[in-house]
Formats: C-alpha cells, structure tokens, sequence
C-alpha cells in the first residue's frame, strides 16, 4: 500500500526534472549526488534535480554543488510537507535514490504510485520494489558513473521513462 495513488495520473515524461526524496545523509548516497547530478548535467543540460530533506550532510551538500556551479540545475528544496511531495513529485519525470542502505523505502512506493520510473541501488528491499529494466533500473551502490547513466538513457528516452512509469504504476 502506498499513501500516494493517483490511477488516472501520469507525470509529463518530458520535463527531465529528477526528484529525490530521503534524508540528507551518506546512506542515502548522498555524498554522490554532486557527482551525480554533474554527470547528468553535463549530457542533459536542461535537467534539473531537486534534492528534498533535511540532514547532517546539508551544508556539505549545497557547499559541493556550489563548487560544481550546479546552483541552477539542482535545487535544495529542504524539508517539504506532505502536499508539497505530491507537487513534486507530478512535476518529475523520475524519482533517485542512490542508497548504501535500506529497508522498504516508502519513498519509492509513494513515487511508484504517481507512475514515476525509478533509478536506485540494489540494496535492501528495493529489489522488491524496483526491476532492472521493467519500471526502472538496479546499480551498485556508490556507482556514481551507473547512476548517472542509467538517469541519462532515461532522460534521453521519453518513451521509455512512459514505459517504466506504467510498470511503476502497475
């Protein structure tokens, strides 16, 4: 069960905007995200991230995609409430969560149900959640270089983001 389903919904897959949604801490990866959305950016320029929560790794965070010059391509959106997810989350064109560790991320559930594809790691229970190739895509945890390129082939493929949007729903 998800608390977010919306069965008539289904995101504009072309807007290349990237959502995370997790704690701003290294298990949830995100002392790659500056790397991460580089690599993204730098062959899809009109994406955009937008990285929402709140954590010890927040001012380390927006310190390195300063440094990057990434401040127009990634948004720190901090912690948002439960009508500003939704927002969100139907203004994406897919959901990221780069983990170490997990158990069932309701994260993903709650993306699933507005038909978001996913790009994450294969860790913990999002195995259960998300199949490799069907309604999003596995990559080894800490694998910067994968997860950008898994996000850039999808960026690159509306159809496929649609695709695996519908699986996500389903």
């Amino acid at each position: 069960f998800s608390p977010i389903f919306d069965a008539s919904f289904l995101p504009d897959y072309d807007c290349r905007v990237v959502v995370f949604m997790s704690r701003i801490e290294k298990i949830k990866g995100c002392d790659i995200l500056p790397q991460i959305c580089e690599m993204v950016v730098s062959r899809v320029p009109d994406a955009t991230f937008l990285i929402c929560g709140e954590g010890s790794m927040e001012d380390s965070l927006r310190n390195e995609l300063a440094d990057r010059s990434l401040e127009s391509s990634v948004k720190l959106m901090g912690w948002i409430d439960s009508k500003k997810k939704i927002d969100l989350l139907k203004n994406a064109a897919l959901f990221l969560l780069p983990s170490y560790g997990e158990g069932m991320p309701m994260c993903i559930l709650e993306a699933m149900g507005l038909g978001l594809p996913v790009v994450s790691t294969d860790v913990g229970g999002v195995p259960r959640l998300v199949e490799n190739g069907v309604n999003g895509y596995l990559c080894e945890s800490g694998n910067a270089e994968a997860i950008a390129c898994a996000i850039v082939s999808l960026l690159e493929h509306p159809e496929t983001l649609h695709h695996m949007g519908v699986e996500s729903k389903a």
